[in-house]
């Protein structure tokens, strides 16, 4: 038996959106339209990998549908690279730039995806220098926070409840790594949190997701799924839907 479920880590790449040049949402656009989430998705994460934006797939997040009808979530073409170099010379790097990327040494599979992201971004001229580092120093620059881009899942949460995943998003928390500030979301953050008709917080919910597309603080690509195997004879266990929930062992039972 190999129950699933999606995943509530979201993996993404992170510019700190109070440094240049990522306060200007046209770079942080053209991140957006190079990254190939298609490719990433299928060399990192083949079979357990999941397209997503800011909330987890499911009743809260915004319908796939819609999704891919946005810029830079459809599969990368020519004239997606081709408007990141337009967008990135209209603010004024006709000639690209570079830019430091963050990522600790610990975890191999981000790395892997630093070195993918690296080669996408040098496509539209952004030259992605890779500074692998040593776990506290690591932690000690995303904290301060003194990093210009940096990777790693940008939310890990226990359940896909918007309050719970919401609140990375809002201005000076310590979960913001982008170091997003945008009071609006701040306070449809707190309405949908006091909303009681399930329909009308949905609507809340989705607004924040729509404006955050716009905005573009950090660009997501995938909610990393996860998987277990365990034998038929195993009953009643399930894979708990979230990172670090988990499953009271008193309620499984063996089969013989």
């Amino acid at each position: 038996v190999v129950p699933r479920v999606s995943g509530f880590a979201l993996y993404a790449f992170i510019p700190n959106n109070d440094k240049q040049p990522w306060n200007d949402i046209r770079v942080r656009r053209a991140v957006m339209l190079a990254l190939d989430k298609d490719a990433l998705l299928e060399h990192h994460f083949p079979g357990k990998g999941v397209r997503g934006g800011y909330m987890p797939p499911g009743p809260w997040a915004i319908p796939t549908e819609e999704l891919v009808k946005l810029p830079g979530w459809r599969k990368t073409t020519e004239a997606d690279l081709a408007e990141a170099k337009r967008l990135l010379a209209e603010a004024g790097y006709p000639k690209g730039l570079s830019a430091r990327f963050i990522e600790r040494s610990s975890l191999r599979d981000q790395v892997d995806i630093a070195v993918s992201f690296k080669g996408m971004l040098a496509k539209v001229g952004i030259d992605l220098q890779l500074d692998i580092l040593e776990n506290a120093a690591y932690l000690v620059i995303r904290r301060t926070p003194n990093f210009e881009t940096m990777g790693e899942g940008a939310v890990n949460v226990e359940m896909g409840e918007p309050d719970i995943v919401l609140t990375r998003y809002l201005s000076g928390t310590s979960g913001n790594y982008a170091q997003y500030k945008n009071p609006g979301i701040d306070q449809l953050y707190r309405e949908q949190s006091q909303t009681l008709d399930v329909a009308e917080r949905k609507k809340k919910v989705l607004e924040i997701q729509r404006i955050m597309m716009d905005d573009l603080p950090f660009m997501p690509w995938a909610w990393e799924g996860y998987y277990a195997v365990h034998s038929p004879q195993v009953k009643n266990y399930y894979l708990p839907g979230g990172l670090f929930a988990g499953q009271s062992m008193d309620e499984i039972w063996l089969a013989r």
